[in-house]
């Protein structure tokens, strides 16, 4: 009965295209928060325009969709549908409000959307769930002002500790749990807020793929089978500084032209996977950076992403050896600091994968299995439940960028897969 109910109210007249505006009204409504000149969005997590995003999200969750609403200890928004059976593992869904700077209207924000349209759906066919469903709205997804991601994602799933945010503050000076507490949060109780096993049944999330693989091939969303593992790394060279203008060429040990060789060996032994994996360089400081000093210092952040955990580990260990010649070379000391970062890839639950691929058979879209090379708040989860995302094309690949675009037609479709599939899972018990 209530797929009879759902298949008609979708496939009736206009539904579609009233689906495709409300969602694109939401993403505009949204994009003018933290808007750039460029044409980007900047809602730094726990910033100014994020707050001012978090209130608006809760009021419209709350008045034109009648979830109750309340905020975790680690900043996360909750908005809940009851169920049925109250005490059934909950339905979930949902993303994240915050970007990076000048970043796109679609990333993360898109998939909050979809989740509160799928409630409207619901409450519009009054369609009566099982279990309860909530949307999870996760604080500070992004590498936020304090230099730390998915805060809410792991905190909440037990993979963050709370002491270890102690230190953190951000380009200002305001300590890291001051803002999370400015956000509703309270870090007096991170460490007994954590999802507890068998809380949830089912989390997924709609996410933009910001890569062109979906556009490039005609299809119409991505089930995601996996997310890369990133690896993060500092190295420290060490050179001796001294006056640009009196240092003979062969007299000198500069830090910065040791460092630039690092650089390029790790894009060329990434080079070397075959499509595998990928590396980048994103972070240098040269000290002390001055036209007319040779570098007496440089410090670099290297970052590894690869589904092959092989791939990471060889990359990883070329670098070092080649870091090691290159030391040998220029007279610089190079050391290589610990890991920073270092999420295993992971692969997400079958049971979600097959249910999506079912669900976009059923809604008659072309759907195609892919791996994420990008982190999200869905990799945490699947260490607390059955987790799986759904991809929806990026025009041109692009993200975190003003130029990032996903026509709403591709994001009602996906909200059609996700209701379907929660629909199906919440018959299954």
């Amino acid at each position: 009965m209530k797929f009879d109910k759902l298949e008609t109210a979708l496939h009736e007249k206009g539904a579609q295209a009233i689906l495709e505006h409300q969602l694109l009204d939401w993403v505009e409504s949204f994009g003018k928060i933290g808007q750039t000149e460029q044409g980007g969005v900047s809602r730094l997590a726990f910033g100014p325009d994020d707050l001012l995003a978090r209130k608006m999200i809760i009021e419209r969750m709350h008045r034109e969709l009648g979830l109750e609403l309340r905020i975790d200890a680690w900043g996360n928004i909750i908005g809940r549908r009851p169920g049925n059976y109250s005490r059934s593992g909950i339905l979930m869904t949902g993303s994240h409000l915050d970007t990076v700077r000048n970043g796109g209207k679609f990333d993360g924000a898109a998939g909050i959307f979809c989740a509160l349209e799928a409630v409207r759906i619901l409450n519009r066919l009054d369609i009566q769930t099982r279990h309860p469903l909530e949307v999870m709205v996760f604080a500070a997804e992004e590498a936020n002002q304090s230099g730390i991601s998915t805060i809410g994602s792991r905190g909440k799933t037990g993979r963050l500790q709370s002491e270890s945010l102690a230190d953190y503050k951000d380009d200002h000076g305001v300590p890291l749990l001051e803002a999370v507490t400015a956000a509703g949060g309270n870090p007096s109780e991170m460490k007994h807020d954590q999802f507890h096993p068998g809380e949830i049944k089912v989390f997924i999330e709609i996410h933009n793929e910001q890569m062109n693989r979906l556009e490039n091939n005609g299809f119409d969303l991505g089930i995601v089978t996996g997310v890369t593992g990133i690896r993060r790394r500092q190295f420290t060279v060490e050179g001796s500084a001294g006056h640009g203008g009196t240092i003979l060429m062969d007299q000198r040990k500069d830090a910065l032209v040791a460092a630039a060789e690092l650089v390029t060996a790790v894009y060329n032994i990434a080079s070397e996977s075959g499509g595998e994996a990928v590396a980048t360089v994103g972070h240098i400081s040269v000290e002390p950076n001055s036209v007319n000093v040779v570098p007496g210092k440089t410090v670099l952040e290297m970052e590894i992403r690869s589904y092959n955990s092989r791939e990471l580990d060889r990359i990883d260990e070329t670098v070092w050896k080649t870091a090691n010649s290159i030391e040998k070379k220029y007279g610089t000391p190079i050391k290589r600091g610990s890991l920073t970062y270092d999420n295993t890839p992971r692969e997400f639950a079958p049971l979600v994968r097959k249910a999506l691929t079912r669900s976009s058979d059923i809604c008659g879209y072309r759907s195609t299995d892919l791996v994420s090379m990008a982190g999200h708040d869905a990799y945490h989860m699947s260490y607390v439940t059955n987790a799986g995302m759904i991809f929806v094309p990026s025009r041109n690949g692009l993200s975190h960028c003003p130029e990032e675009y996903t026509d709403p037609l591709y994001l009602a479709r996906a909200t059609e897969v996700l209701l379907t599939t929660l629909l199906h899972i919440d018959e299954e018990d």
